[in-house]
């Protein structure tokens, strides 16, 4: 994946704890797009890139609990529902 400058500094910035507000005003860029560019990095709430799908699958076929998984990737049972899903894997 290619990133721009200002995609990079969205990143870096978000890293060291700044709000996006506060990342909007530092790149002179609104807030949305911020939040945009953030997905797009797939950077969750605690600064984080999401596990990716194969790994919540290749977890779960071990037989490994999607309670568990969450709790040793850090993230919600949600997000390993969703990346189950993602991977073609029921629940």
């Amino acid at each position: 994946m290619i990133q721009t400058s200002n995609e990079k500094a969205v990143k870096r910035y978000f890293l060291k704890g700044l709000t996006t507000k506060e990342i909007a005003k530092l790149l002179d860029l609104s807030p949305r797009t911020v939040e945009r560019m953030k997905r797009k990095a797939s950077l969750d709430v605690w600064g984080k890139p999401k596990p990716a799908a194969s790994t919540v699958a290749d977890l779960h076929n071990q037989g490994v609990t999607c309670t568990e998984i969450a709790r040793r990737l850090e993230v919600s049972r949600s997000t390993v529902y969703s990346l189950l899903k993602q991977a073609g894997r029921a629940r």
